[in-house]
């Protein structure tokens, strides 16, 4: 699977407060849009030719 978010950003909360927060650090890394790139092409084969519902995995 190829998620539509960046998953490695993340809130640490210790107590109810926020400490600290660690930026997704997707966009400095090459290989994500490539990643993003292949997904919208996946997706839109799948809605254009197979007639596909992609709601789900938007």
């Amino acid at each position: 699977l190829i998620p539509s978010q960046c998953p490695f950003e993340r809130d640490i909360v210790l107590f109810g407060k926020k400490i600290v927060h660690i930026p997704p650090m997707c966009k400095i890394n090459p290989l994500y849009e490539q990643l993003v790139g292949l997904r919208f092409r996946a997706l839109s084969y799948l809605a254009d030719e197979c007639r596909e519902d992609v709601t789900p995995y938007l």
